[in-house]
């Protein structure tokens, strides 16, 4: 259902435990901006992730199931 890059993702953000910018997860997790973003869209679209536009950045984070 998730690849390991969409499951890194998650854990990434559930562990901050706060909404984290595209850059901020990309730094965290050790893959590049355009490889999240890619991913971060996928799961917005599966319904795993909210999102917010605050100026430039996009602030992520999970919904609740």
């Amino acid at each position: 259902k998730y690849t390991n890059t969409e499951i890194r993702i998650i854990k990434t953000i559930y562990i901050f435990g706060s909404p984290l910018t595209t850059y901020a997860i990309a730094n965290y997790t050790g893959y590049s901006y355009t490889t999240i973003r890619k991913y971060l869209r996928r799961l917005y679209n599966k319904k795993r992730l909210h999102r917010k536009k605050k100026g430039k950045s996009i602030y992520w984070w999970l919904r609740s199931r």
